[in-house]
């Protein structure tokens, strides 16, 4: 914790283009925890720039400079030092009050000058009774000269912290995506712009990393080119470092990528294989194979790929998970015996279940059916 009384807690900084219909809602949030709101607008066309400034954020204007990491570095620059800490937010994120005090909390009692902070990022869930996705990322930084990003997409500033000794933390809290990630029109814009910022940045594949190959793989399943997609993850797995998140999410897009097509489902047991082979415990990838297995009729090796991750499985949180992975996998291993017959295992699993997710209402709701069922 920094004892320098003289010094602004918190600033947030904001990259915008074309934003007029979301970043009201994220400047007003910000404002509630911050000292000072900071908007890089990027030429937008609309009128983000001004609602940005009726609403008390310092604009500063630019063109796109077709990289992510050169805009964050110009917005950082214009950050004056005084500031302790920069939160970076997009356009459209929101946080609930509990959110607010903790990190207030958290920046005033807890927060180290020397260390960064990764921020449970949560992108709400299709339907209302849908399980939002998460991940863990890097968001909040010591604001210290030297610090700067690189990258065109898939920008990080993690070389550069590693240089300063800065270490790399937890904070609480959590941020909430925007729910237009669902939409087609959304999805189909970030992917071609993800596209070109890749090629502009490595137009070599010979030279290609695993994070391009992979962030072309998710473009391109996005933009419903499913053989060139699995081609790029296939790429980003071959280059990625064995063991790494970089290639756990390369096997999670490949995956992703042949679930969206029918014409590759039959392809999906072997590469959840080999995932496995590489990742025997991560729990999203058992459960998948459990999923694969259950729909190729082998409902015996599906309850023991369910059981495994439930008893042992584990998440990378730097990777894009299911936030109620685990009772998932719990209802999953469940439902799977109750198809094999077993019905008194089924039961036992449903109250394991609900004793470890008593707020669940999944487990519940699926526990409640199958008592009822069985006349328990």
């Amino acid at each position: 914790m920094s004892t320098n009384t003289n010094r602004l807690d918190l600033a947030v900084a904001v990259l915008a283009l074309d934003e007029q219909d979301t970043i009201a809602a994220t400047i007003e949030q910000a404002k509630r925890i911050a000292d000072g709101v900071y908007v890089l607008d990027c030429g937008s066309r609309d009128a983000t720039a001004e609602i940005a400034e009726q609403l008390g954020a310092t604009v500063v204007s630019t063109n796109w400079p077709f990289s992510f990491a050169a805009a964050r570095n110009t917005l950082l620059a214009e950050i004056p030092l005084e500031y302790r800490y920069v939160l970076w937010l997009n356009a459209g994120e929101t946080f609930g009050h509990e959110t607010e005090s903790l990190l207030s909390q958290f920046l005033k009692a807890e927060a180290e000058p020397d260390k960064a902070y990764s921020i449970m990022v949560e992108v709400p869930p299709v339907v209302p009774d849908g399980t939002p996705e998460q991940v863990l990322q890097l968001r909040l930084f010591p604001h210290r000269p030297g610090i700067r990003f690189v990258g065109r997409v898939g920008e990080t500033a993690t070389a550069s912290l590693r240089q300063l000794g800065i270490k790399q933390d937890m904070a609480p809290g959590r941020i909430v995506c925007h729910p237009r990630r669902h939409t087609a029109v959304w999805k189909a814009r970030r992917a071609q712009r993800n596209l070109h910022l890749a090629t502009l940045e490595s137009p070599d594949p010979k030279n290609r990393p695993a994070r391009i190959w992979r962030i072309m793989g998710e473009a391109l399943c996005d933009l419903g080119h499913t053989a060139a997609a699995c081609e790029a993850f296939r790429e980003a797995i071959s280059s990625a470092e064995k063991g790494s998140t970089e290639q756990l999410e390369a096997y999670y897009g490949l995956l992703a990528t042949m679930d969206s097509d029918p014409n590759l489902h039959g392809r999906r047991i072997a590469a959840c294989l080999e995932a496995l082979d590489v990742f025997p415990l991560d729990a999203q990838l058992l459960c998948l194979m459990g999923k694969y297995l259950q729909n190729a009729d082998r409902i015996d090796l599906a309850v023991r790929s369910y059981e495994l991750a439930v008893t042992y499985g584990q998440v990378d949180l730097e990777t894009w998970h299911l936030q109620e992975i685990a009772e998932l996998a719990s209802v999953c291993w469940a439902l799977a015996l109750q198809l094999s017959g077993e019905h008194d295992k089924a039961e036992a699993v449903y109250r394991d279940a609900l004793e470890r997710f008593p707020n669940s209402q999944r487990v519940r709701r699926r526990a409640a059916e199958h008592f009822i069922k069985q006349g328990r």
